[in-house]
């Protein structure tokens, strides 16, 4: 009896022994690597954010062809969404920094007791108008300083939120992965390990994106400026600029001006466009520039009289000044009137 109660000890033991050791060789099962409906929608969604989900793959052919067939729709459709809400963004942004401007203005006004008087120049054009548009250009670069510590902050935001939702402090690696998946290079190792939390994690992945897309398109305006810096303009003429959704030539906008202001088609063909923009750009610059004349405008070596109609030569046969004067807010007479016209748009 006795020996029996020994036998039975000794084959507990050894039983418990054994599912020790098995637990030691069982690999470690995690249900984020495994196929279901949650791992499937964010398999699905690393498809379509070209982001990735590296702790599942399909291994069927027609498994594969579907991811193929999946991304090629759902990616562009992604793309164009998330840029739209990177625009809603910085447009909201600019939004509020012009209300904090005007707050800001009205309230030093407010506080000295003065009264900003508009100052009209000889156009009848406001000075007011040319400060805003300076104003806006030079804080191009304020806006871009923004931009980058807005996304820093927001990487370190999500090193520190992220890690927590499984319970740990790791701000560190958090932070790595945050990288990773901003850049988007990979976000499988942002996944929580409560499927509650998924909603949170999407979200944040989103507009991570959307700052991104921002970043993306303002550094893309530096280094298209870089790009064109020492260069001189060429073939103005057949330049495209978008008006909403369509775009039109330079000069068959000109031409378009020109048949409403009585010039012909052929005196604005003889025009070096390229000459005349890069001048206007300076002076919106604030280089100095000498004035145009009309060997700078022609690019040919006809007379100027050769180019005009017989009723624009009546016109030009009088003293005219060689500066726009269609903004005057008077025009004495009809003739002027006309001559202005024709100047203006020469220049």
């Amino acid at each position: 009896m006795f020996l029996l109660q020994i036998l039975r000890k000794v084959k507990n033991y050894s039983e418990e022994v054994v599912k020790q050791i098995e637990s030691c060789w069982k690999p470690e099962s995690d249900e984020r690597a495994e196929w279901n409906f949650v791992t499937s929608t964010l398999y699905g969604f690393g498809i379509v954010t070209t982001l990735g989900y590296n702790r599942i793959a399909p291994i069927t052919l027609a498994g594969r062809i579907f991811c193929i067939l999946y991304g090629l729709c759902g990616i562009p459709v992604t793309m164009i969404t998330i840029a739209n809400v990177g625009r809603y963004m910085n447009t909201f942004a600019k939004s509020c920094k012009q209300k904090i401007e005007k707050f800001r203005v009205h309230y030093w006004n407010r506080k000295t007791k003065l009264k900003n008087k508009t100052h009209q120049d000889d156009n009848g054009n406001n000075n007011n108008d040319d400060n805003d548009d300076k104003n806006e250009e030079s804080s191009t670069g304020f806006a871009s300083l923004v931009l980058v510590a807005a996304f820093l902050v927001y990487v370190a935001f999500g090193a520190l939120l992220l890690p927590l939702l499984n319970g740990e402090t790791d701000f560190i690696n958090g932070l790595y992965y945050n990288f990773l998946c901003l850049t988007a290079i990979d976000f499988g190792q942002l996944v929580p390990q409560r499927v509650a939390f998924l909603p949170i994690t999407f979200m944040y992945v989103c507009i991570g994106l959307a700052i991104t897309t921002i970043a993306i398109d303002v550094g893309s305006e530096y280094v298209r400026k870089l790009h064109y810096v020492g260069q001189k303009m060429k073939n103005v003429a057949s330049t495209r600029i978008w008006f909403g959704g369509k775009t039109l030539k330079v000069l068959d906008l000109l031409h378009e001006v020109g048949n409403k202001c009585g010039v012909e088609a052929s005196v604005i063909d003889k025009m070096d466009l390229d000459n005349v923009i890069e001048q206007a750009i300076a002076r919106n610059e604030g280089r100095q520039q000498l004035p145009l004349k009309h060997e700078d405008i022609i690019s040919t070596n006809e007379p100027i009289s050769e180019l005009l109609s017989p009723e624009q030569q009546s016109i030009a046969a009088h003293p005219i000044e060689m500066y726009p004067l269609l903004s005057r807010s008077k025009i004495r007479s009809r003739s002027n009137a006309q001559s202005n016209n024709l100047a203006s748009l020469m220049l």
